[in-house]
């Protein structure tokens, strides 16, 4: 054997390690997500009325609904309507528990001691109760 024949073949294993680290360091890197509508629900609208120092808030869902495992409601005072949404307070509400209804895609619930008289900017988000997927929010909504 010369000596230029070890050094040749230790530059291929060299270059054979380089190409497959090249190539596995290809490809989409995010986790996996579920995308079975056995799972998976969606927020088809969201309304909310304030009245009485109450926001009663309804949102309508597609898909997967019974899934719902809470729901947060985040809120500032509208005192700045151009400004980005910057939530003041979050509230988590649980189906079944207190006020908080879910039933055939419509989860409701209120949130009360809103006295602001320029009005609410909201968000609701709704988390599944399988923990890998993810929340799902509404738009930032504004009440009068």
């Amino acid at each position: 054997m010369t000596p230029a024949r070890p050094r040749r073949i230790a530059l291929l294993i060299l270059l054979a390690l380089a190409v497959s680290l090249a190539i596995s360091g290809c490809g989409k890197k995010a986790w996996p997500e579920p995308s079975d509508s056995e799972h998976v629900f969606s927020i088809l609208q969201a309304s909310g009325t304030l009245g009485s120092g109450c926001l009663f808030v309804d949102v309508a869902l597609d898909g997967a609904w019974k899934n719902v495992e809470a729901a947060y409601l985040r809120y500032a005072p509208a005192d700045c309507p151009d400004c980005p949404f910057t939530p003041t307070v979050s509230m988590e509400y649980i189906p079944g528990q207190g006020d908080t209804l879910l039933t055939k895609g419509h989860l409701s619930f209120q949130a009360c001691g809103l006295d602001a008289p320029e009005g609410y900017r909201w968000q609701v988000e709704i988390k599944n109760r399988h923990s890998i997927i993810r929340p799902v929010a509404s738009e930032v909504m504004s009440t009068p």
